[in-house]
């Protein structure tokens, strides 16, 4: 029986570099995943294992010992993807029906980034 737990974007964000996370999220957001034990498989291009997207073997082995052999929940990051996506330029439009969000959501995402200046 799998315990299942989740990853915070904090977490995701140490171990990651941004452009890899955005391609991480992309493909996993809002999914479970299951972490193997064993890097075998990882390197395998037979099956597509989620800690392919992570570039570190540091951080695969890391990921392996807290988590392996559990199903994990990937958050969406929805706010975090569009406040990405604004960075690169992208219209809110594009950025709303890219994450399924309303336009409004995107507009408020994009304030709130620029009050803290992330954007």
């Amino acid at each position: 029986m799998s315990c299942k737990k989740t990853f915070s974007l904090r977490y995701l964000q140490k171990i990651m570099p941004e452009d890899i996370l955005v391609s991480f999220l992309e493909n996993f957001g809002g999914t479970q995943i299951y972490i193997p034990k064993t890097l075998g498989i990882v390197d395998s291009p037979a099956k597509k294992c989620p800690l392919n997207a992570v570039p570190s073997l540091q951080h695969k082995q890391d990921l392996r010992e807290t988590w392996g052999g559990m199903d994990v929940q990937v958050p969406s990051c929805k706010p975090f993807l569009a406040a990405y996506y604004l960075k690169q330029g992208l219209h809110a439009r594009v950025i709303s029906r890219k994450l399924g969000m309303t336009i409004r959501g995107v507009l408020n995402i994009a304030r709130t980034a620029r009050m803290e200046g992330a954007i």
